[in-house]
């Protein structure tokens, strides 16, 4: 899924107070962080750790949701 499609760059721009390349820079920032994120949210799942899964699940959204991700629930 192209991530831009959830992303609401006018909204982020409004409401952070960035420009449009800080924004993007930490959006790209982020996306690489999370896939360290993703990858901890995966082994706990695996390893049936809830409250792991709990805690990385909500960090993840939450992340996404201050950066403008209006639907982030495609992770």
């Amino acid at each position: 899924m192209n991530y831009l499609n959830a992303f609401n760059l006018q909204d982020a721009i409004e409401n952070l107070m960035l420009d449009k390349d800080e924004i993007l820079e930490l959006v790209d920032d982020y996306l690489v962080v999370i896939e360290d994120d993703v990858e901890l949210l995966l082994k706990a799942i695996k390893a049936s750790d809830v409250q792991e899964v709990k805690i990385l699940a909500h960090k993840i959204k939450g992340a996404l949701k201050n950066l403008r991700f209006e639907r982030s629930g495609f992770v």
